[in-house]
């Protein structure tokens, strides 16, 4: 995977709105910047903790490692973010 991240004047925000559906009480789409892409990757950052939940185009979440970026849990991403 590339591990360049870019940035597009059209975020997608499908990811991050999808995965909110699932966690209602947990996920506001509005606590969130989007802050580029890597691969099929969106980053979206909170606005609160100022940390990243990582959400490809088919839903699955990945955090970042010195390595590169390993795919986690639904819930281990909700973690990251509170």
């Amino acid at each position: 995977m590339n591990m360049e991240v870019t940035c597009d004047n059209q975020p997608n925000w499908i990811p991050l709105e999808t995965f909110s559906q699932k966690y209602l009480n947990q996920i506001n789409c509005n606590d969130f910047m989007h802050m580029g892409k890597v691969g099929e990757i969106e980053l979206y950052k909170n606005i609160v903790t100022r940390s990243y939940i990582n959400i490809d185009t088919d839903g699955c979440c990945w955090s970042y490692s010195g390595d590169g970026y390993i795919q986690i849990t639904e819930e281990s991403a909700i973690r990251r973010v509170e």
